[in-house]
């Protein structure tokens, strides 16, 4: 589901390129990252393991 939004809003990006609107095409495209499997699961994981290492530097205090 994910991979169809992304896929939308990068397809709007560039359609923009048409029109001449730069900023319009550089938020589609980091929309379009953000939604694609490698933005914002990728940055949760991140969080996560950092939340983690946290954790475990707590405990062994």
């Amino acid at each position: 589901m994910l991979s169809v939004v992304s896929t939308l809003i990068f397809i709007i990006g560039i359609a923009s390129i048409f029109q001449g609107d730069k900023q319009i095409v550089i938020e589609a495209l980091i929309l379009a990252f953000l939604f694609s499997p490698f933005g914002l699961p990728k940055l949760g994981i991140y969080v996560i393991g950092l939340l983690e290492l946290l954790n475990y530097t707590i405990k062994s205090i």
